[in-house]
């Protein structure tokens, strides 16, 4: 049982990183910045600011890495798993476990989904609207 709830929570975890990178990747094609990587640059010149970017983007470039390098932790977690529970469950039980944990994580990547969504057309819209501003200055 233990095995099984170790199972079930350590693929809802592959799911959430996986979401997660697909989410970091969009928006570091689309050059935008989550308000957590976005610093103010003790400096506040042009050039300070461009240099706050730049490590903002270093930043998400170093998450996305993390984000790779625990969905392959996670993946040789799970299929060790997934091994002992083959020994010692039934192929019906197995069936049975593996549909309720695709049933949880179907429902995480529906969370996952609305939520990234959500936040990114907040950060692009954010974003148009600041590139705006800086336009209207000038």
């Amino acid at each position: 049982m233990k095995l099984a709830r170790e199972y079930e929570r350590k693929t809802v975890a592959l799911v959430r990183y996986r979401h997660h990178l697909t989410f970091n990747h969009l928006l570091k094609s689309s050059d935008i910045l989550p308000p957590s990587l976005i610093f103010t640059p003790p400096v506040r010149t042009k050039v300070g600011y461009k240099i706050a970017r730049k490590t903002g983007i270093k930043y998400l470039r170093l998450r996305i890495t993390q984000c790779h390098h625990s969905i392959r932790h996670l993946s040789t977690k799970l299929q060790d798993l997934k091994e002992q529970l083959e020994n010692k469950l039934t192929p019906e039980h197995m069936r049975a476990l593996e549909d309720a944990v695709e049933t949880t994580s179907k429902a995480t990547t529906m969370e996952i989904s609305a939520t990234h969504t959500r936040k990114y057309n907040q950060l692009k819209g954010n974003n148009e609207a600041s590139s705006s501003n800086l336009v209207n200055k000038d």
